[in-house]
């Protein structure tokens, strides 16, 4: 569906956006902060020693409130 995929390009944007604020973590990283920030524990799958230090960057920080309610706002907008 094209306005699914437009919907979640727009969120990958602005995740992008925000991991360039947070001194330059991947969407990956955002992705798996938010999931922290929001009280779940997440478990990423990973195939090699690369992903799994991909992984690791989205610990030792944290997305600010104002950040994490700006994904939530997104994600509720697309009902994702």
């Amino acid at each position: 569906n094209k306005a699914v995929t437009e919907d979640v390009l727009s969120v990958l944007k602005l995740m992008k956006l925000i991991g360039t604020f947070n001194g330059g973590k991947t969407v990956d990283q955002v992705a798996l902060n938010y999931l922290i920030c929001k009280g779940a524990i997440p478990i990423p799958g990973v195939k090699n020693a690369e992903q799994a230090s991909e992984h690791a960057g989205a610990l030792g920080w944290a997305l600010d409130e104002n950040e994490v309610a700006t994904l939530d706002e997104k994600l509720d907008y697309h009902k994702l």
